[in-house]
């Protein structure tokens, strides 16, 4: 499941589509997944595609902030903005900037 999420951070994946494919109930799947990681899979996944927003901002430099954020599946740049602030203790802006 997790291959399957690092496969499509392009996207938002909703809890019944990771549970087909471990082939649990999606209670059974938040369950066995939060406790084995301490983590809901969704908090798991949006890290994920933040980890991956945190790539690109580094490594394309000529796309945009809004192109990133679409690009990992936050259709709404102010929400990617206090998402990847919250996780990384800076702005997209700065993180892109910093040495």
């Amino acid at each position: 499941m997790m291959s399957y999420m690092q496969a499509n951070t392009h996207r938002l994946i909703p809890n019944s589509e990771l549970a087909r494919q471990c082939h649990l109930s999606e209670a059974g799947m938040i369950r066995r997944f939060t406790q084995l990681l301490g983590i809901s899979p969704q908090a798991f996944f949006a890290d994920l595609r933040l980890d991956e927003a945190a790539r690109q901002l580094r490594q394309q430099q000529h796309q945009s902030i809004e192109q990133i954020a679409d690009a990992t599946g936050f259709y709404d740049r102010s929400h990617f903005s206090k998402r990847f602030t919250l996780r990384f203790g800076i702005s997209p802006v700065e993180y892109r900037n910093a040495p």
